[in-house]
């Protein structure tokens, strides 16, 4: 499933905070210029030098903002990831709808993260093991681990007998794997009704026991 970010924050690796909107603008394309470079060329090609004269900026100007490649690419993980989070449809959480309906828009959520830019998503991976300390990596981890054993056990319902952490291991898994595969291999297939029917029935029937 989509990672969502922990409940506390990391601080904030920016050197000053926009307050108006032509800084905030600002930041923003400079974001964005990190963003279409590692979705071009991968995360080795990001470099301060690169993301300013995308952003059309001057590498001064981004430095004012940030103090080095390190936080540029830790915010752009962090826009990035509560992107996903505002995206988590309601329908998830909604115990009075069935459980196929409820699957279906974890399915969706899923795929529609990956699709919006499946370059991005394959490299943002790799990046997070690069621009992250190991002490945040193990935080987004763990966080995103127990958010993905709540969705289960919301899931899973008054189902006895099974093991919500396995069965979430195994979910998440499934998601990961068969999402991964389609950005290599068919990316198309992220926006294709074919390929959530499959794994919302997959899902489905699994969760069901």
């Amino acid at each position: 499933m989509p990672r969502r970010p922990a409940s506390r924050k990391p601080r904030s690796q920016l050197r000053k905070t926009p307050r108006q909107a032509r800084s905030k603008a600002t930041l923003a394309a400079i974001l964005e210029g990190a963003a279409r470079i590692l979705a071009e060329a991968g995360p080795r090609a990001v470099t301060t030098n690169r993301i300013a004269a995308r952003a059309g900026v001057s590498v001064g100007s981004l430095y004012q903002y940030f103090p080095n490649r390190s936080a540029v690419l830790r915010a752009l993980i962090e826009r990035e990831l509560g992107r996903a989070e505002r995206a988590r449809p309601a329908a998830i959480d909604d115990a009075s709808l069935p459980l196929a309906r409820r699957v279906e828009a974890v399915v969706a959520w899923q795929l529609a993260v990956h699709a919006a830019n499946p370059a991005l998503s394959r490299n943002l991976t790799r990046l997070v093991g690069e621009a992250l300390p190991r002490e945040e990596r193990v935080r987004l981890a763990s966080a995103r681990e127990a958010r993905v054993r709540e969705t289960v056990r919301s899931l899973l319902g008054p189902r006895p007998g099974r093991d919500v952490a396995l069965v979430a291991l195994v979910v998440d898994g499934c998601l990961a794997a068969l999402t991964d595969a389609a950005v290599s291999r068919r990316a198309t297939a992220l926006a294709e009704r074919g390929l959530a029917d499959e794994l919302t029935l997959l899902l489905t029937r699994y969760l069901e026991g």
